[in-house]
């Protein structure tokens, strides 16, 4: 899978995000966003597909109380890769019907 663009923002403790737009080896594009807000119940992990049409259609998310009280406050950047990588591979389940490896 190709990563085509990346972005890891902190705006203040305990808010950040992340961003990941990868291409398939089938030729999906799928865009991988977190957010990890102050707030657990305003905190989200969802990975998209681009449409042909040119717009984003959800394909499976990860629910904050699986993920956020174990995300740290600040740095978070290998735990958002970590939730990207399970999403990542769930998105190849459901667009090939094959299990990544």
């Amino acid at each position: 899978m190709e990563t085509l663009d990346l972005a890891h923002v902190t705006r203040t403790a305990g808010d950040y995000s992340y961003t990941r737009v990868c291409r398939m080896p089938e030729g999906f594009t799928v865009r991988v966003r977190i957010k990890r807000d102050s707030y657990k119940t305003q905190s989200f992990a969802v990975v998209e597909v681009l449409t042909p049409g040119l717009t984003w259609t959800d394909l499976a998310s990860e629910d904050a109380s699986v993920w956020y009280d174990d995300s740290p406050r600040t740095n978070g950047l290998k735990a958002m890769e970590q939730i990207a990588g399970r999403l990542l591979t769930r998105a190849t389940t459901i667009l090939t019907g094959k299990r990544a490896v």
